[in-house]
């Protein structure tokens, strides 16, 4: 049998579960990103993700069509 390695103090942070979630981390104030990459390019990659997040949003997929058409 394998041994257990780390406990539950070593989990370190979760995944983000979404992109606009991802996106928040990303562009906080201080965080490895900016500290890797720059100000700058986070400030702009984080701009582009942000529109990406609202694109999605906005979109109304197949199964909502189809789904309720029928109450209008």
């Amino acid at each position: 049998m394998g041994q257990k390695v780390g406990g539950d103090a070593d989990r370190g942070e979760r995944l983000a579960k979404s992109l606009n979630e991802a996106t928040q981390r990303f562009t906080r104030k201080g965080s490895v990103a900016r500290e890797v990459f720059g100000d700058d390019f986070v400030d702009h990659f984080g701009g582009t993700r942000e529109n990406e997040v609202r694109l999605f949003d906005e979109a109304v997929t197949d199964w909502e069509m189809k789904r309720y058409i029928e109450t209008v």
